[in-house]
C-alpha cells in the first residue's frame, strides 16, 4: 500500500512495479543476466544482458513531463558511458504534447538535421531557446527512447496479463494481485535494499511462484444467477447444443461482468473438443469486447494445435486484431500462428492474404521514410525475425524471385543499419538478398548493387556518389573500443566475400579484383561504392597473413589495401575500418613494415592547411601503433616519439587517449624505458595543465606502473620523474591530480615503500604544504596512505601523516556548493550523506583505524585528535578563519569516538581518559540540543551518530540516563529506542556501583508505548527481536519487556502489530503463554480489522502469517475454530489476507465433531461466499 484505497503490485512504489513489468519480460531471455538498482525508489535501474544494458529512468508523475524535466534527466545521464548496443530509455507517465511531438520530429530527422546544420533546424532552435545545449538535443535524438504507460493501472494490467497468461488461475483480481505481491514484495525489496537482483534470484522466485499456482484450486463450479434460475455453466458444456444456448443476451450480459467465470470457460474450451465455429459468440461477443484479445489469441493457439479452427478465421482474427496485442510477447505469439500457416500452406493459397497483413500492420515502403512515423515503428527484435522467417516461407516456393527481391527492397531498408544491434531491417533479410547474388554472380550482383545505390539515392535526396554520410562512431565498453560498419557491409556483402573466397579462392580474387578493385581504385562511384570496398577488408589482410600467397600476388593485395586507405570519404571511413580489424589480428603475420606505412599513410591522407600532417586520424589507428610499441618494434617507438613533440598533440591526443592505451598494454611494466623516455621528450607538466581537471588521473597509470617496475628492479626512474613534477614550488592543481591516484594505488601494493618515495615531500608541515596545497585530492590520497601504513603496523609514520594533515582547511566550511555536507546536515538534511571525502573527513576514519588496533597508547594518540576533529570549542574553525565548526567532520569524527566509547575498549584506557571519553559524548550531545533548540541548526543525522555512541556509555547515572533518553526523544529519534528498554528493564542489574533509580525509565517506556507511534513501531521490532533470539538462544529476556510489549496492543498501526503478531508466532508456542497470548491474539485482530472498517481502508494484510494458525490448531481444533471464525465473522470485502488460502487448508483438514459442527458450517457457509475458489 503506498497510501490508503492506492495500489502497487510490488507494495513498493509505481516505479517498483513498472521494474517489475520489465524484469518479468527480461527473465525469460537466455542473455539477461541481472537488474542494477541505482534509485531509492526504483526510479533508475538498469537489465543488464550478456552483450548490452537497458538503462531505465522512471517518472511516475501526474503532470506531464515536459522539455525541463526531460532536460534534467539528460543532463544526470549526458557523461554517462553507455556502449554502441547500450539502451537508455524514459518510462513517463504522460509527455506534453508539444515535447512530444518536437521529439519525434528530431528523433526521426537527426541525420538530416544534423547534415544541414544543428542551428539551423526551426524545431531545434525550439530546443535552444530553451537552454538545451547540442550535446543534449543530439542524446536526445539518437540515444534517448521514451515511453508513455498513462495511467499506473496499465501497467498493473501488463503484470497481470503476464501471470494470467503464463500462469492460468482463476481468482478476482485483487486476490490475484495478492499472491503476486505475496511472492515479489520481498525480492523487489532485497533489489531496493541491495542494489541488485541477478536472475538466478528472480528464477528462483518465479520457480516458488509456479510451485504456489500449481497447488491453487484450478476447478471452479461456477453458476450464473438468472431472475430465479441458477445456471451451472459445466452442464452448458456437455454438449453442443448447450453452449449455443449460451449465445443469448440473458446469459452473455451475466457473463461480462464475471471474470472467473469467463477465465473458467476459457480453460473449459481450451481443453474440450469444440471446434472455434462453435463458440466464436464468445470470442466476439465477450472477449473482444471486455479487451480479453489476450485471452482470446491463447484459445485459438491451442485450437490451431488441436486442429479446430480454420485458417481463413484464424487469419482474420489476427490481421483485424494485432495492434490490440500491445505486448511482445502476444506479437510473437501471432506471428508465430501466420508462420506455422504458411508453413502448413503448400500451395500458397493463403500467401498473398499474409503478405497484405505485413504490409499493412508492419512494413512500411523505403521511400515513405520521410511521411509521418509509423504508429508502431519500434518493432521489438522478435517481431522483426518472424517477419524474416515468414518472408522466407514465400521465397523458398516463389517461382520469380527476382520479383520477390524488389519487394524485399521496397519494404526493407538496407541504407541505415549503423549498429551493432540492427535497427530496420532483420540479418535474415540480408541473407535472401546474398543468395540470390550467388544464383547468378555476373548478373545479380549488378542489379542488387543498383537497388542499393536507388535507396541511398532516395535518402540523399539524389545526392548520392558513392560514399555514405553517417554511420557508426566509435563506441566505447569500459576498457574497449569498437566500430561497427553498415548493415550492408556485415550482413551481406562481407559474408557475400567470405563465402565466395572460401568455396573458389581464385575465382573470387579475380571477380574482386574486376568489379571491386580495379575500378576507381583510390576512390568511389555510385556504379562502385565504397562500401564493397571496405566489405573487402578482412579478405585483403587474410591475403597478408597467408602464407602461401607469396610475392607480387601478397605485394598485389597490399597495394590494393593502401589504395581503399588513402581513401578520404565515407563514414566509418576506410582507416577506421582498417586498423580496427589489424588491431584484431596477429600483426607479426601481417609484417610490422607494412603496417608502419599504413600508419605513416593514415598520417598525411588528411594533410591540407588547417590539418597538419602526421598525427593518427583515429583511435585504431594508436591502438595498433601501440600493440607495435609493446611487441619492441623500433620505428614505432619512434614515430611516437615524434608525435608526442609537435605541438598540436594535446589537440588530438584528447580523442585518442594514447597514454591510458600505453597503460593498458602493460608498456610501463613490460618497457619501463620507454616510459622514461616519453617524460625525456616532452613538457609533461605543460601536457597535464592543458587537460581538463576530470580526465588527468586517466593517464596517471603512466608512474604507476614504472615505478612497481622500478621497485622490481631496484631503480629510480619513477623517483625521479616524480621529483621534475614536484620540483617547482607550489606544483600546479593537475600535476597533483596527476599523482594522486598513483599514490592512492602504491599505497595499496606497499604503503611503506610509498612513504619513502613521497618522503621528502612529508618531512614537515611546510614542506606538505608548499607540495600539495593546490590539490586537495593529493593530499586525499596521503591520508589514505596512514590507513594503509596502520594495516602494517607503521604507527609512526601514519601519526606524523595525522600530525600535518590535522588542521588542513578541506573541506572548506563556508563554501557554497552543492557538495558542502556541512550545510546539508545543518539543514537537517539526512541522505546522501556516508560519502567519506575531504582531508579531514578521511582523517577521522584514519583515527578510527588506531582506535580499533586496540593498543591504548594509540587509542589515547587518536581520542586526543579525535578531539580536534570535533572542535566542541571552535578553535580549529578559527584557527582555518571559518565561521563555525564543521558539522561533516564532526559527524565523521564520531565514528572514533564510537569506537572508543565500546565498554571493553574504555577498559583498556586510564581511568581519567575513559572518563573523558564520557564527557565529551556528554558535550557533544548538549551542543547538539542547544544548536536545535535555538534553531541555529537541525543536525539530526548526527544526532542519530549519537545513537550509537551511547548504546556503548551505559555506565550512567539516574541523572545522566534521563539527560540522554530526553534527548533522543525530543528529538524524536527513534533509532534510539534500544536505550529507552536498556535503562528501563536492564540497567539496574548492571553498575551496581553506580546508584541507579529505574522507576523514571520504567513510567517513560510505558508512555511511549501507549503514545508515540514512532517509538512504538521500534519497540515493536525490538521486542520481536528478542523473542527471537530467547527461541534462539534457550535465553529468557522477554520476560522482562512483556508487559510493555502488551501496552502497544492498546493503539493500532499496521507496523506495530505486523511485529506483534510476528512475536506471537513464538510466544504462542510457550505453554505458560499459552492462553493469556490467545487471548492478545483475538483481540488485536479484530482491533486491526474494525479500524480499518472505520477508516474505509482497502488493504492486503501480509501478518499474521500461516504459523500462527498452524499453532492454533496443533493446542486443538477449537482454538484454531475459535480465532478464524472471528476473523471471518469480521472481514469484508476490501480487507484480504495474503494467508488466507493457507488459513482455509488448515480448516478444512479440521475433524467435525457434534460440539464444533455449527461453528464449522457457519464458518464454512462464510467463506463460500468469500473465496469460492479455496472451499
Amino acid at each position: 500500500m503506498s497510501k490508503a484505497g492506492q495500489y502497487t503490485f510490488t507494495g513498493i512504489s509505481d516505479q517498483a512495479d513498472i521494474a517489475l513489468f520489465y524484469l518479468l519480460k527480461a527473465s525469460k531471455r537466455a542473455d539477461f543476466q541481472k537488474i542494477i538498482v541505482e534509485g531509492e525508489e526504483w526510479e533508475d535501474f538498469t537489465l543488464v544482458f550478456d552483450t548490452y544494458n537497458e538503462d531505465y529512468e522512471v517518472k511516475s508523475h501526474r503532470n506531464p513531463l515536459s522539455f525541463s524535466g526531460i532536460k534534467k534527466i539528460i543532463i544526470k545521464k549526458l557523461n554517462k558511458q553507455y556502449g554502441e548496443k547500450d539502451k537508455f530509455r524514459i518510462v513517463v507517465r504522460r509527455l506534453d504534447n508539444k515535447f512530444r511531438e518536437y521529439y519525434e520530429y528530431i528523433r526521426d530527422y537527426i541525420i538530416w538535421i544534423e547534415h544541414e546544420g544543428l542551428n539551423k533546424d526551426p524545431i531545434v532552435k525550439k530546443f535552444l531557446d530553451k537552454k538545451w545545449s547540442e550535446d543534449e538535443i543530439r542524446f536526445l535524438a539518437k540515444r534517448v527512447e521514451i515511453f508513455e504507460f498513462g495511467r499506473i493501472e496499465n501497467i498493473h494490467q501488463q503484470i497481470s496479463e503476464y501471470f494470467a497468461y503464463e500462469y492460468p488461475f482463476y481468482l478476482d483480481p485483487i486476490d490475484q494481485k495478492s499472491i503476486v505481491a505475496q511472492f515479489f514484495k520481498e525480492i523487489m525489496e532485497k533489489g531496493k535494499e541491495g542494489g541488485m537482483i541477478t536472475k538466478e534470484e528472480f528464477r528462483e522466485k518465479l520457480n516458488l511462484f509456479e510451485k504456489h499456482i500449481a497447488d491453487c484450486p484450478t476447478k471452479l463450479d461456477p453458476t450464473l444467477p438468472i431472475g430465479n434460475i441458477i445456471l451451472n455453466i459445466k452442464d452448458s458444456l456437455n454438449s453442443l447444443e448447450k453452449l449455443k444456448d449460451l449465445n443469448h443476451k440473458t446469459y452473455l450480459s451475466q457473463l461480462t461482468t464475471r471474470p472467473k467465470h469467463i477465465f473458467y470457460l476459457c480453460n473449459e474450451l481450451e481443453k474440450r473438443d469444440f471446434h472455434v465455429d462453435d463458440f466464436k459468440f464468445f470470442i466476439e461477443k465477450i472477449l473482444l469486447k471486455q479487451h480479453y484479445v489476450r485471452v482470446a489469441l491463447r484459445i485459438l493457439e491451442k485450437k490451431w494445435a488441436q486442429n479446430k479452427v480454420s485458417i481463413e478465421y484464424l487469419i482474420d482474427f489476427v490481421t483485424t486484431n494485432y495492434k490490440k496485442l500491445s505486448y511482445d510477447l502476444n506479437y510473437d505469439k501471432a506471428l508465430r500462428i501466420l508462420k506455422d500457416i504458411a508453413q502448413k500452406d503448400i500451395e500458397g493459397r493463403f500467401d498473398q492474404k499474409i503478405i497484405t497483413f505485413l504490409k499493412k500492420e508492419i512494413l512500411r515502403p523505403v521511400n515513405e521514410r520521410s511521411k509521418k512515423r509509423f504508429q508502431r515503428s519500434k518493432r521489438s527484435w522478435r517481431e522483426d525475425e518472424h517477419v524474416a522467417e515468414i518472408l522466407k516461407i514465400f521465397l523458398e516456393r516463389t517461382k520469380n524471385k527476382k520479383d520477390f527481391i524488389d519487394f524485399i527492397f521496397e519494404y526493407f531498408d538496407f541504407t541505415s543499419d549503423d549498429f551493432e544491434n540492427v535497427i530496420e531491417t532483420h540479418p535474415i533479410i540480408y541473407s535472401f538478398v546474398k543468395d540470390f547474388i550467388k544464383e547468378n554472380l555476373e548478373k545479380n550482383f549488378s542489379y542488387v548493387v543498383t537497388k542499393i545505390s536507388e535507396q541511398f539515392d532516395v535518402y540523399y535526396n539524389g545526392k548520392y556518389r558513392g560514399y555514405e554520410w553517417v554511420g557508426s562512431g566509435i563506441s566505447q565498453a569500459g576498457s574497449t573500443y569498437s566500430i561497427t560498419d553498415k548493415g550492408v557491409v556485415r550482413f551481406l556483402f562481407q559474408p557475400l566475400f567470405l563465402e565466395l573466397y572460401k568455396e573458389k579462392p581464385q575465382e573470387a580474387w579475380q571477380f574482386f579484383k574486376q568489379k571491386i578493385l580495379d575500378k576507381a581504385k583510390k576512390r568511389a562511384t555510385k556504379q562502385n561504392p565504397i562500401y564493397l570496398k571496405r566489405a573487402l577488408i578482412p579478405i585483403l589482410l587474410e591475403r597478408l597473413q597467408d602464407k602461401r600467397i607469396r610475392g607480387r600476388q601478397k605485394e598485389e593485395s597490399f597495394e590494393y589495401l593502401k589504395n581503399i586507405l588513402w581513401i578520404k570519404k565515407g563514414i566509418p571511413n576506410t582507416s577506421e575500418i582498417i586498423f580496427y580489424e589489424l588491431c584484431k589480428r596477429d600483426l607479426n603475420k601481417i609484417g610490422f613494415d607494412r603496417i608502419m606505412e599504413l600508419i605513416h599513410i593514415d598520417a598525411v591522407k588528411y594533410k591540407r592547411k588547417d590539418y597538419p600532417a602526421g598525427y593518427p586520424t583515429n583511435l585504431f589507428v594508436v591502438s595498433t601503433l601501440i600493440k607495435l610499441i609493446k611487441l619492441g618494434y623500433k620505428p614505432a617507438k619512434n614515430f611516437y616519439i615524434d608525435l608526442i613533440k609537435k605541438p598540436d598533440f594535446v589537440k588530438y591526443d584528447r580523442y585518442y587517449d594514447s597514454f591510458e592505451q600505453i597503460v593498458s598494454h602493460g608498456i610501463p611494466g613490460t618497457d619501463p624505458d620507454f616510459i622514461v623516455e616519453i617524460f625525456n621528450n616532452m613538457d609533461f607538466k605543460k601536457y597535464l595543465n592543458s587537460l581538463k581537471d576530470d580526465i588527468v588521473w586517466d593517464k596517471s597509470g603512466l608512474i604507476s606502473g614504472l615505478i612497481k617496475r622500478d621497485w622490481q628492479d631496484s631503480k629510480e626512474r619513477g623517483r625521479k620523474i616524480i621529483k621534475a613534477l614536484l620540483k617547482k614550488k607550489p606544483p600546479s592543481k593537475k600535476v597533483l591530480e596527476f599523482l594522486a591516484k598513483p599514490i592512492r594505488d602504491l599505497s595499496q601494493h606497499d604503503p611503506v615503500k610509498t612513504y619513502n618515495l613521497l618522503k621528502p615531500y612529508l618531512q614537515n608541515k611546510e614542506t606538505f604544504w608548499k607540495t600539495f596545497q593546490n590539490n586537495s585530492y593529493a593530499r586525499e590520497s596521503v591520508v589514505s596512505m596512514a590507513e594503509e601504513l596502520i594495516k602494517v603496523k607503521h604507527y609512526k609514520e601514519a601519526k606524523h601523516i595525522v600530525e600535518l594533515c590535522i588542521d588542513d582547511p578541506d573541506p572548506n566550511t563556508d563554501e557554497k556548493s552543492e557538495f558542502n555536507y556541512h550545510i546539508k546536515i545543518k539543514n537537517g538534511e539526512e541522505k546522501n550523506l556516508i560519502l567519506i571525502t575531504s582531508v579531514r573527513g578521511k582523517l577521522a576514519w584514519v583515527l578510527q583505524k588506531f582506535v580499533i588496533t586496540n593498543k591504548p597508547k594509540l587509542m589515547e594518540y587518536a581520542f586526543e585528535k579525535t578531539k580536534i576533529l570535533l572542535d566542541l570549542d571552535g578553535t580549529l574553525a578559527k584557527k582555518l578563519h571559518y565561521s563555525e565548526p564543521d558539522l561533516y567532520i564532526r559527524q565523521q569524527a564520531l565514528v572514533a569516538l564510537i569506537e572508543l566509547s565500546h565498554p571493553a575498549r574504555r577498559k583498556l584506557l586510564r581511568e581519567e581518559v575513559s572518563n573523558s571519553v564520557k564527557e565529551i559524548a556528554f558535550k557533544i550531545l548538549r551542543i547538539t540540543d542547544k544548536q536545535i533548540k535555538s534553531g541555529e541548526a537541525n543536525p539530526i543525522s548526527l544526532v542519530k551518530h549519537l545513537v550509537h555512541v551511547f548504546s556503548y556509555i551505559r555506565d550512567l547515572s539516574t541523572d545522566e540516563a534521563k539527560e540522554v533518553i530526553s534527548f533522543f526523544e525530543s528529538h524524536r529519534v527513534s533509532k534510539a529506542h534500544f536505550l529507552f528498554i536498556y535503562f528501563a528493564v536492564y540497567r539496574k542489574k548492571q553498575y551496581k556501583e553506580i546508584p541507579f533509580d529505574s522507576k523514571y525509565f520504567e513510567n517513560k517506556l510505558v508512555y511511549l508505548c501507549q503514545r508515540d507511534d514512532d517509538f512504538r513501531r521500534a519497540f515493536a521490532g525490538e521486542f520481536w527481536r528478542i523473542a527471537e533470539n530467547d527461541r534462539k538462544n534457550k535465553t529468557n529476556h522477554f520476560d522482562g519487556i512483556e508487559k510493555y510489549w502488551r501496552l502497544l496492543f492498546k493503539k493500532y498501526d499496521q507496523q506495530v502489530f505486523d511485529n506483534l503478531y510476528r512475536t506471537l508466532e513464538i510466544t504462542l508456542k510457550d505453554p505458560t503463554r499459552y492462553k493469556e497470548h490467545k487471548k492478545l491474539l483475538k483481540d488485536a485482530l479484530k482491533k486491526e480489522i474494525e479500524y480499518l472498517k472505520a477508516n474505509k481502508i482497502s488493504i492486503q494484510l501480509w501478518e499474521p502469517g500461516r504459523e500462527i494458525f498452524q499453532t492454533l490448531k496443533e493446542h486443538s481444533d477449537n482454538d484454531f475454530l475459535d480465532v478464524f471464525s472471528q476473523v471471518i465473522d469480521d472481514l469484508n470485502e476490501g480487507i484480504h489476507y495474503f494467508w488466507m488460502k493457507d488459513w482455509i487448508a488448515i480448516f478444512k483438514s479440521i475433524k467435525v465433531t457434534s460440539k464444533n459442527k455449527k461453528l464449522y458450517n457457519r464458518v464454512e457457509s462464510k467463506l463460500k461466499n468469500l473465496y469460492p475458489e479455496y472451499v
